[in-house]
């Protein structure tokens, strides 16, 4: 792949991401469609200091349009988490083009909030709630869109006191003023009813709103949300759900995105509503 030009912010390395780190590879973390998470070690570090290494590793029949679509993710996920500084977004420290694969090294939370949900305290659920909301607000107000907004993309910290928000592969940047995409990616229990697999989106950022719905609904029932369940009614009946909640996810989860709240005007009602919510 060295016809690709890399930016700066990229390293080249002719040996492999280990070496080239001086890191020993212990376990998998996690794996996607075209890439793997994995914890390593540093070999020269007293304590054991320990990353996460987002791995994309080419096939070994892979077409070259395979490999430069592969680039193109890459590229395009380095490129906007360099530019983030969020305490609810996960910190990218290096970019690495290596021997068959390319590597992000990323801090390390061996939780996502997927597997903490039958755990997660009902304090809990305002906290991990307000911070996503936080992470998506700042996203949005910089024309940037997640793609993909689910409890398995939010990384809880070893302290269990926050949430970030992880995995940028699917992140796009809109031009300013537009609000529209020809294409988003998104897991299917958590997109709203206006979208269409292949078709344009119209508000990609009123979508991404309805993501985060379903992610409070996620947090409210301690679980995965399910494709073709409809969250609405079940909230308005239950009564042991907070007033500010059960507004939060009513304004997310209308099906109208023209009626449907941003993430920006939810993260304003929480601050007038709770000025003192449990945050960072």
């Amino acid at each position: 792949m060295a016809c690709v030009r890399l930016p700066e912010f990229v390293e080249r390395h002719n040996v492999s991401a280990a070496e080239a780190l001086g890191v020993r590879e212990l376990r998998v973390l996690g794996r996607g469609v075209s890439s793997e998470v994995v914890l390593a070690v540093e070999k020269s570090s007293p304590e054991g200091k320990k990353k996460a290494l987002k791995k994309i590793v080419y096939g070994e029949r892979e077409s070259l349009a395979d490999k430069l679509k592969r680039w193109s993710f890459f590229l395009n996920e380095v490129n906007i988490l360099k530019e983030l500084s969020h305490p609810n977004i996960i910190e990218l420290q290096r970019a690495l083009s290596c021997r068959e694969e390319l590597v992000l090294v990323l801090e390390l939370h061996v939780s996502d909030l997927a597997s903490a949900l039958p755990h997660v305290t009902d304090f809990g659920v305002i906290r991990f709630f307000t911070q996503s909301t936080s992470a998506l607000t700042y996203l949005h107000q910089r024309r940037i869109v997640h793609g993909d907004v689910k409890p398995q993309n939010v990384l809880l910290h070893h302290t269990g006191k926050m949430v970030r928000l992880c995995d940028f592969g699917f992140a796009q940047r809109l031009p300013e003023n537009k609000k529209s995409c020809n294409t988003y990616s998104g897991t299917p229990a958590y997109l709203g009813p206006e979208f269409t697999t292949g078709q344009p989106v119209q508000d990609v950022y009123k979508l991404e709103s309805f993501a985060l719905g379903r992610l409070l609904c996620s947090l409210l029932f301690r679980e995965k949300a399910k494709l073709n369940v409809d969250y609405l009614p079940l909230i308005r009946e239950n009564a042991t759900i907070p007033a500010t909640m059960k507004e939060c996810a009513q304004r997310l989860l209308e099906p109208s995105p023209t009626e449907r709240a941003t993430a920006w005007q939810i993260d304003q009602f929480l601050t007038q509503t709770s000025p003192g919510a449990p945050s960072n």
